[in-house]
């Protein structure tokens, strides 16, 4: 063949085999499986009892031991995550392991006889070392039973609102002493009212509904955490301003300090809400940032070391850089649409925002201590921040226990609730009232969008 000249044989390639890895196909938007949920129906004849009954029917249905009081509740929990799913353009993520529970194989069943009768989208991930999963999502089909039924998600009867768990988040058993028996008790009580109460209300974002219920959650003992939990806190701080509940506009009011007032109330004193981060030499959102810190850590060497991180011009880029990422990726998942998270390094999580250029990390903590000389004792010390927040999740606990006895809904955001605009008053009211009897000392609030002062909700609540 002269010189520079192709053989056209050599252009041809043939394929004997195609190798598919399933491992790689993910869903863009993955929500694994909430196991709290169940669909509910207003219609005479449910939903959940029609595919039941198909399913019983169907292969896929194990011979001869077929039980309506086991299969109904798992059809339950799916319909109702691919319900939620459909809502808010996401994909149900599952497992078909059988290392992931004995009763594995009747999940499975039901998802495979969804796929057969055309009610789902089903990928189904092969067996790998990375740990992906299966996914799922709702066809038209079944989004048509859905509204035909009008379907919602609701609590499964079996749902548990308090628990306590482990470093490795697993959940503990429920404390057998009499005493924390009683406690548990009185915050399952609570809980329960809290979610039940949501059974007349509703709660959306741009119109599509959101999932209310809350689940207390502890760590190691009721004496650490304890806060209230949410699928909707998720949702970014600027577009909860557009949950309506009930259709109505909301407001969000949050606490001032919440973790340093409790603090000083520990040590006797009121917090000077107007003077609690004036620092001669540093701005004001330098001073609360570290200060707050300094309520979260374990040790002052630590406090010192995240400052001194959070200095460094190189490490202020990176983080801007992984913020500007998340903040997209947040808002795209809102919105429904495929993103996937940035990279998140270890070293971000000790990051502290608003900390000056080569700022003297040392000067800096020593200046905030002094300080805040009246509660030196404290910062420091074990758990210190999950101390706290049993504190400010029982202030939580009163608030919502007095707003479910007005029949009035409100969503727990860690240290702030939103409520109906209507509702402004009686929520001040409420939270101004759980804070001094927990604490005896006065809280400080801030009701976020709606540009009323301090002095605003005390002469606005002098009425009631």
């Amino acid at each position: 063949m002269p010189k520079g000249k192709l053989d056209p044989a050599q252009l041809e390639l043939t394929l004997h085999y195609v190798g598919l890895d399933k491992g790689l196909i993910l869903a863009p938007n993955p929500k694994l499986v909430n196991g709290k949920w169940a669909t509910q129906t207003v219609v005479r004849k449910s939903l959940v009892e029609n595919i039941a009954n198909q399913f019983k029917d169907s292969t896929y249905s194990p011979a001869q031991r077929f039980r309506s009081a086991v299969y109904e509740p798992i059809i339950s929990t799916i319909l109702a995550n691919l319900l939620n799913a459909n809502n808010h353009g996401l994909q149900v993520i599952y497992s078909r392991n059988n290392l992931d529970g004995d009763n594995v194989y009747q999940w499975v069943s039901v998802w495979d006889f969804l796929e057969s009768v055309g009610f789902i989208n089903n990928i189904v991930a092969g067996k790998n070392m990375r740990g992906v999963k299966s996914w799922a999502v709702a066809l038209p089909e079944l989004v048509r039973l859905f509204d035909l039924h009008q379907s919602k998600v609701t609590l499964s009867s079996e749902a548990v609102s308090v628990i306590v768990r482990d470093d490795e988040k697993k959940v503990m058993p429920v404390p057998k002493h009499r005493a924390h028996l009683l406690k548990y008790n009185r915050f399952t009580k609570s809980a329960n009212k809290f979610n039940n109460l949501w059974s007349g209300h509703t709660a959306t974002l741009n119109n599509k509904p959101l999932i209310p219920f809350v689940q207390r959650t502890f760590k190691h003992s009721l004496e650490l955490g304890g806060r209230f939990y949410g699928e909707y806190q998720r949702i970014p701080s600027k577009d909860r301003a557009n949950i309506k509940i009930d259709g109505c506009k909301t407001l969000e009011a949050d606490y001032s300090s919440i973790h340093l007032a409790i603090l000083y109330a520990w040590a006797g004193f009121q917090l000077d809400y107007d003077e609690a981060y004036a620092l001669d030499g540093f701005d004001r959102p330098t001073v609360k940032a570290v200060t707050l810190r300094a309520l979260n850590v374990e040790s002052i060497a630590t406090l010192y070391s995240s400052v001194a991180l959070s200095a460094k011009p190189t490490n202020q880029r990176k983080y801007a850089n992984y913020k500007a990422a998340r903040s997209v990726h947040d808002h795209r998942r809102i919105n429904g649409l495929k993103s996937k998270a940035p990279y998140k390094a270890k070293w971000i999580k000790s990051f502290i925002e608003n900390v000056p250029a080569n700022t003297n990390a040392k000067e800096l903590v020593a200046r905030i201590l002094e300080k805040h000389h009246a509660i030196n004792s404290y910062i420091g010390t074990p758990n210190l921040g999950l101390k706290l927040q049993a504190v400010d999740s029982e202030i939580m606990s009163v608030i919502l226990s007095t707003l479910t006895a007005k029949n009035i809904p409100a969503l727990p955001v860690h240290d702030s609730i939103i409520f109906r605009a209507k509702d402004k008053d009686c929520a001040l009211l409420a939270m101004n009232n759980s804070f001094r009897k927990v604490t005896e000392f006065k809280a400080h609030l801030e009701c976020l969008g709606d540009g009323i002062k301090q002095a605003d909700y005390e002469l606005n609540l002098c009425l009631f």
